[in-house]
């Protein structure tokens, strides 16, 4: 599965989801339920590129044997 493509998105989509909640765009009572869940979409990309990264390095340490 090609994880670079979500995370980016996952990323994207999360500051996209800050700024308009940060802007106004978003009423206050569910506010700090967009913040969270944008939290929660930035941290899930962050591990996605790391278990991506991870998979890159296993794979060139694997070809230069």
């Amino acid at each position: 599965m090609n994880t670079s493509l979500i995370h980016r998105a996952l990323a994207v989509t999360a500051v996209v989801l800050l700024v308009l909640s940060f802007t106004g765009y978003v009423p206050e009572d569910s506010s700090l339920t967009v913040k969270l869940i944008a939290a929660v979409m930035l941290a899930l990309a962050v591990i996605l590129r790391a278990v991506e990264k991870n998979r890159e390095k296993k794979n060139n340490t694997t070809k230069k044997r």
